[in-house]
């Protein structure tokens, strides 16, 4: 109890009052050491780590609090305009950057490219040379979402996304 030296379960068990309570369990403190923690209950038991603290409850200002930037609803930001032509407006961020460096984007990738990025980075393995053929013969519009399915579905994916776990778990 902060202030009050006698309803302070502290105090009565570093005194060694109480029977039952006696901190520390082997031997007492200091008459010096005691001295010390009853002068620090009756100044109200304040945090030696903040400066000035006290004990006193401070105030709770629930207002305050919801207006803290991580309570705030997302808003959507406004999507920059770029030069180059984007099929998805996270790529207009990434052009604005390229943009304002002077730096222009990469052309896109071919198909084999794309095979055998997709397959390393979800499988770390290169895809076979059938894979390869297949994939760049396929004209249909899904083509890669086809292949990234495919690519997820296989137990590579999972043996390797597993090592990643367990090299966590120290495993």
């Amino acid at each position: 109890m902060p202030g009050d030296l006698e309803k302070s379960l502290l105090i009565k068990a570093i005194r060694y009052t109480d029977e039952d309570l006696k901190m520390p369990p082997k031997g007492r403190l200091s008459a010096e050491v005691v001295a010390d923690f009853e002068a620090w209950v009756k100044r109200g038991a304040p945090d030696p780590r903040s400066k000035g603290a006290t004990a006193a409850k401070k105030e709770i200002n629930i207002e305050a609090g919801k207006a803290y930037w991580a309570f705030q609803p997302l808003k959507p930001p406004a999507v920059p305009a770029v030069k180059s032509r984007t099929a998805n407006p996270v790529d207009a961020f990434v052009f604005a950057k390229l943009e304002a460096a002077g730096i222009a984007p990469n052309p896109p990738a071919d198909r084999r490219r794309l095979i055998r990025r997709a397959t390393f980075d979800l499988l770390g393995i290169p895809p076979t040379p059938v894979e390869v053929d297949a994939y760049v013969a396929d004209e249909a519009p899904d083509a890669h979402a086809r292949l990234l399915d495919r690519l997820l579905a296989r137990p590579e994916y999972g043996e390797r996304w597993a090592r990643h776990w367990l090299d966590v778990a120290r495993f």
